[in-house]
């Protein structure tokens, strides 16, 4: 496992031809970048496992590990070779769950209702590895989650990262986000009837006039509402 940083205005240095990246909340974040390689030995600039870490003008854009081969491509035009990177939530679904169901004894009745800023906490704590079974260097924060909800059940084959969703999946207005910059994976709740407004130049997302968090290096947003979020009646 390799650690890059590379600018994103010098991403052709490396013969790199498109980038795009993908921001998600309670998803992993992605930026697929293609390259062209001069013949079919050519090795990839990254190979699997690796940590890279993309900037613009100084500031990190993206920060991710390569989760999935290198995948090399011949065409008409030549041979290419495209490589996906993930953040820190594609190692957290993908590392299964196998602790006790108690969850450190958070769990106390059969009732199961408990506080799902603990749990997910807890899932974090064990889900957060690198590719070469390390810990990860990202930090958590979970604190603006105040609510109780029921404890799922883990089967030993479910990630952590699944898990995670599963207690979100009561509380339908909660999202997540992940700064590159300081490599936080914070969860808060977009409570209903605050305005948030996003200012894609000043690249600031802000509720009334306090700023939630800042980013770098996107031009365009688009909404739409997550109807299948709620829970059943």
């Amino acid at each position: 496992m390799n650690t890059h940083t590379v600018e994103i205005n010098e991403l052709n240095l490396l013969q790199g031809t498109t980038i795009e990246i993908t921001s998600c909340s309670r998803a992993a974040d992605t930026a697929d970048i293609t390259f062209h390689l001069n013949d079919i030995d050519s090795a990839s600039p990254w190979a699997f496992g690796d940590e890279v870490t993309l900037t613009e003008n100084g500031s990190v854009v993206f920060h991710g590990y390569v989760t999935e081969e290198p995948d090399i491509a011949i065409d008409t035009s030549g041979i290419t070779c495209r490589i996906t990177l993930s953040n820190i939530v594609a190692l957290l679904d993908a590392v299964p769950y196998v602790e006790p169901q108690s969850f450190d004894g958070l769990v106390k009745n059969e009732a199961r209702l408990v506080s799902a800023s603990d749990i997910i906490s807890s899932l974090l704590s064990h889900g957060m590895v690198l590719p070469n079974g390390e810990a990860a260097p990202e930090t958590y924060e979970t604190d603006n989650l105040g609510h109780m909800v029921i404890c799922p059940t883990g089967s030993g084959s479910q990630s952590c990262w699944s898990l995670v969703n599963s207690c979100l999946h009561w509380i339908p207005n909660a999202v997540s986000w992940y700064n590159p910059e300081t490599r936080l994976l914070s969860f808060r709740t977009a409570d209903q009837g605050e305005t948030l407004t996003l200012d894609l130049k000043a690249g600031q997302m802000r509720r009334g006039g306090q700023i939630l968090f800042s980013f770098e290096g996107f031009s365009e947003a688009n909404f739409k509402p997550r109807h299948d979020l709620c829970p059943p009646a």
